[in-house]
């Protein structure tokens, strides 16, 4: 659930937030009905789960516990945004084990929220983050968008300079894509050029960097032991449960999805059925392509031959030509078995990948 859609959102995602309650119990009955097996993270998304009053978190949270064994050195992630950060709804979650906030900023600059759909200012997200503090966590990621429409270098700068300031443990900078779906996208509302956002995108990486955070993944920065777990098991094609609406799950190669409407959800839950729209049967060589793929992304790149062992099958000849290509011109470097996008990689990583699909 979200207060409102933001203009470039593509999610499945409701605004009515009178269903929350039944969701909520078509949501743990799903829980229950698989094995109480161990898991090394959990990740509450949204939509917005802040929006939730604390009364059903702390409902949702103490199923979670119940349902899954959850191990003592996990990784225990809740999304909120700053509009709906309160110091007893954070102590609350806190007090259930969750132990990382992930905090929507976007940016700080309130004519550039307004423009994007946000339901905040800048100043609320400084409050928000204090708040959080207060609770007592120690792991706070923040969203940032670069590439919006409006949005020069310098409004960039402001927004790290105000993340570095803050001392986050993780930052999570995206560029903005314009999805079927969004309302951005139906009103044909264009992001900055490529030759912009690649702009923006090196001023970022070397901003950070100079600040100490580690850029471990192509969008993702981190400081020493703080990178995302939940997110690091995805990028190295791990196994993982979802749940809810649309939610998507992987376990060692077959990968399903459940319906992405809310109430066909909700109908299918009540009636006892399965709530699974689709399922696709991954071959090996292309559990190996989309494990390269996310590999690469990653600061410390891959080890195809440790992938090819993994996945028991090789990588046909037209893509180890393709690498080698990108080798020599500088886009991919081998280092020590593995391979890995260098700076200038980075910049035209999403079309590397494309051809590589």
């Amino acid at each position: 659930f979200c207060a409102v859609k933001c203009f470039y959102c593509s999610f499945a995602i409701n605004v009515n937030k009178e269903y929350a309650e039944r969701y909520l119990e078509c949501l743990v009955e799903e829980m229950q009905r698989g094995s109480r097996v161990t898991v090394s993270s959990v990740y509450l998304g949204g939509g917005t789960p802040s929006l939730l009053t604390q009364d059903q978190l702390l409902f949702l949270l103490e199923r979670v516990n119940r349902s899954f064994v959850i191990s003592p050195e996990k990784e225990f992630t809740v999304e909120a945004n700053p509009e709906h950060v309160d110091l007893s709804k954070m102590k609350a979650l806190r007090s259930w084990g969750v132990n990382r906030i992930s905090l929507g900023a976007q940016t700080f600059n309130d004519e550039r929220l307004r423009a994007l759909g946000r339901n905040h200012t800048g100043y609320q997200i400084f409050k928000a983050y204090e708040i959080i503090r207060e609770a007592g966590f120690d792991n706070v990621n923040i969203d940032l968008l670069y590439g919006t429409p409006g949005q020069d270098t310098r409004m960039l700068r402001e927004d790290l300079e105000c993340v570095v300031k803050m001392d986050c443990e993780h930052v999570a900078v995206y560029a903005l894509t314009l999805e079927p779906g969004s309302l951005f996208h139906t009103r044909k509302v264009r992001a900055r050029s490529r030759e912009v956002q690649a702009e923006q995108f090196s001023m970022v990486r070397e901003f950070l960097i100079d600040a100490g955070y580690e850029h471990y993944e192509v969008s993702n920065f981190a400081k020493i032991f703080k990178r995302s777990v939940h997110n690091v098991n995805y990028w190295s094609g791990g196994n993982y449960q979802g749940l809810g609406m649309a939610a998507h799950s992987h376990f060692d190669g077959r990968r399903f999805w459940n319906v992405s409407s809310l109430f066909r959800y909700m109908e299918l839950m009540e009636q006892g059925l399965d709530p699974k729209e689709s399922q696709e049967i991954l071959p090996a060589p292309r559990r190996l392509v989309e494990t390269l793929l996310f590999g690469l992304r990653m600061k410390q790149g891959i080890n195809l031959n440790e992938l090819q062992k993994r996945y028991g099958c090789t990588l046909d000849a037209s893509r180890v030509a393709m690498i080698r290509e990108w080798i020599a011109g500088g886009f991919l470097q081998e280092e020590a078995g593995n391979i890995c996008a260098t700076q200038k990689g980075q910049l035209v990583l999403d079309e590397l990948c494309e051809r590589l699909v």
